[in-house]
């Protein structure tokens, strides 16, 4: 089974470097319908037929889904149940304003990029903990890998590190106990392959939209 999870192309809200949020609209900017471009010419070149697109439910995830099923004149299905992590008390603030009211917080997330602490230590107050989020993406991951059928995943940052976690845990004997950062740059795409369970097959990384870009003036 092959699958594509590809993180959505840039929007507003990724400009202003915001937690989450569903208070307020979002659109592409100038340079994400750029990425969308290229994107669906990238996808071209690796998908013979129409493939079966889902998105997740958040504007910003749609606006790519949406863009990349009419370019296969296909359609595509939101997954309610593949959403970005939730920030609790942290929601619509800027990484600034989240510094100032919720510091020992941020200094957490700060060494995780840094690969100093476990990213299982951070919870967001009225929010997720990073480890019920994974299990949480793991069960809803499965689900869909469970049709056994090939797909795209239009979906965000933190839904792919959630992943990037479980497939490496389970393809890549990465440790279990342990909640890995990797860096995901506007335009990650995975691409999948394994059995209908995810136990086996090999996950590769194609890094950020200047990569898969350059690849279509190939």
């Amino acid at each position: 089974m092959k699958v594509f999870i590809i993180r959505h192309c840039e929007t507003k809200k990724n400009i202003d470097n915001k937690f989450d949020s569903t208070a307020t609209s979002d659109d592409l900017t100038p340079e994400g319908k750029e990425q969308l471009l290229f994107l669906c010419k990238f996808l071209n070149k690796h998908w013979e037929n129409a493939p079966v697109i889902y998105s997740s439910p958040r504007e910003r995830s749609v606006l790519t889904a949406k863009e990349i099923a009419e370019h296969f004149d296909t359609n595509y299905n939101i997954v309610e149940s593949l959403p970005p992590i939730n920030p609790g008390k942290l929601a619509g603030l800027t990484e600034k304003q989240a510094i100032e009211r919720y510091p020992l917080l941020m200094d957490a997330r700060l060494r995780f990029k840094d690969g100093l602490t476990n990213g299982y230590d951070i919870c967001f107050p009225g929010g997720d903990s990073v480890y019920n989020y994974e299990n949480v993406i793991s069960e809803r991951i499965h689900l869909l890998l469970s049709n056994n059928k090939d797909f795209i995943l239009v979906t965000h940052r933190s839904v792919i590190l959630a992943l990037l976690n479980i497939f490496c845990k389970q393809l890549k004997g990465y440790r279990k106990d342990r909640y890995f950062y990797f860096d995901t740059p506007k335009g990650m795409i995975l691409v999948l392959n394994t059995d209908a369970l995810g136990t086996s097959g090999n996950l590769e990384v194609i890094g950020s939209y200047e990569v898969w870009k350059k690849e279509c003036y190939d």
